[in-house]
């Protein structure tokens, strides 16, 4: 819902080794001379039959070689053990002082990273490499169809520079999610891993998060989306772009917003206004979609990072219907808990809440449930409002036509009211 501006309140070379040659310097002749020298002297000392040190005794040769050979056992034991034990814990606690050491910041990262499924401890770089297999099997990439009887031989080729977008499948009957915004009056084809192509037979595009959805008439197997509650700041996720390559990163957030000014502190409830933010730039890898080490898909790069678990509601909607029909309540707020410093009476003793932000939209949802400005929700379908309370992504999960009850505290006192959700233009 658009905002009015009248509302207010380093890699070395490599050097061959048969080109190399060493060359002994002068110093370290002479004292190899010198060590020569020594050695004969001590040798034509024991060599002397009239010197013993003591009577001769029986031969411990062999007593001598069998401890060395337990020596090495018990080593070789011992090694494998430690080594097993570092891979497969976090800390270690040391007896009588009760200190703990995190195993993973004395010994490299690679070493301990593992990953234990159904007692088989697998190393990262086998499940990364696992984990691209399973990408590229549910992942398409997108090119216009090439059509007409006088394309040339080389003009055939879907050549990689050529591809529009990657998608992801979401569904079993071949629906799948990309953040390249078709054309509806222009025809597409996607191509598999195994160069499969497939024509696409529908298409769904949505303005509000620059997504689109489509279509190809094929099974498939498809990917598991990834749920808000799962992700934490820091967590390690995987970009695929466009040319199927892989970047590594991390989630600096798993819900973000850009405010730079205090109007975009203002939300709509039938917008969509928070992002996940990756700690690489979101730009350099346009069209891209976003993994879990886990294999699920977290979020698509469009202009922004979109966070699947944000279009779950969408992807729902399209798999069972076909299109999009968005669920609207007309209003706009602000989150209490992003808003310090306000000093109505009316709002400086509340520490969460959502403040009705200017009248809600004429003859919308929100108006002729009596709903107005200045009015603080404090509760949603009898859940308190907090901050981590998302109302449009709320909005979005029900359909038009269905009810949405809301406390509303307005001058001290509280009332509940029900709003009818409409469909948005």
């Amino acid at each position: 819902m658009a905002k009015d501006p009248t509302k207010k309140i380093n890699i070395a070379d490599d050097v061959e080794e048969n080109n190399v040659e060493i060359r002994k310097s002068e110093r370290l002749n002479s004292l190899e001379q010198r060590q020569n020298k020594t050695e004969k002297k001590i040798s034509e000392f024991y060599q002397d039959k009239e010197f013993s040190f003591q009577k001769p005794g029986p031969s411990t040769k062999g007593l001598g070689w069998l401890v060395v050979v337990w020596a090495i056992v018990f080593g070789l034991t011992g090694g494998t053990l430690a080594g097993y034990f570092v891979l497969t814990h976090e800390s270690i606690t040391i007896p009588f002082v009760d200190k703990e050491i995190k195993l993973a910041q004395v010994v490299p990262v690679r070493e301990t990273s593992v990953v234990t499924e159904k007692n088989v401890t697998v190393l990262a770089e086998t499940r990364m490499a696992d984990l691209v297999d399973d990408l590229f099997a549910k992942t398409v990439r997108i090119f216009k169809a090439k059509t007409g009887e006088q394309i040339s031989f080389l003009e055939q080729i879907y050549a990689p520079w050529q591809t529009l977008g990657v998608g992801a499948f979401v569904s079993s009957d071949g629906w799948l999610v990309t953040a390249y915004n078709f054309e509806l009056e222009t025809k597409y084809v996607v191509i598999d891993q195994n160069n499969t192509i497939n024509g696409v037979s529908k298409i769904v595009n949505d303005p509000v998060t620059g997504l689109s959805f489509c279509k190809i008439d094929r099974e498939v197997s498809y990917f598991e989306r990834g749920e808000k509650e799962g992700m934490t700041p820091g967590q390690e996720a995987v970009v695929l772009d466009k040319l199927r390559n892989i970047h590594v990163t991390n989630i600096s957030q798993p819900l973000a917003r850009n405010i730079f000014k205090t109007e975009d502190l203002v939300y709509s409830s039938d917008g969509f206004s928070e992002f996940m933010r990756l700690e690489v730039s979101e730009t350099a890898f346009p069209q891209s979609l976003i993994f879990g080490l886990d294999g699920k898909l977290l979020g698509f790069i469009s202009q922004k990072a979109v966070p699947a678990w944000q279009i779950e509601a969408l992807i729902k909607q399209v798999i069972s219907t076909g299109g999009i029909k968005r669920p609207s309540l007309g209003l706009d707020y602000l989150r209490i808990d992003q808003a310090p410093g306000l000093t109505s009476p009316r709002f400086k003793d509340l520490s969460q809440g959502l403040i009705v932000y200017g009248s809600p939209a004429l003859s919308g949802p929100a108006e002729k449930a009596g709903i107005k400005n200045a009015d603080v929700i404090t509760k949603i379908d009898g859940q308190t409002v907090d901050k981590d309370t998302d109302l449009a992504n709320l909005v979005l999960q029900k359909t038009a036509g269905e009810d949405m009850e809301m406390t509303i505290l307005r001058e001290g006192q509280e009332s509940t009211v029900k709003a009818v959700l409409g469909a948005q233009e």
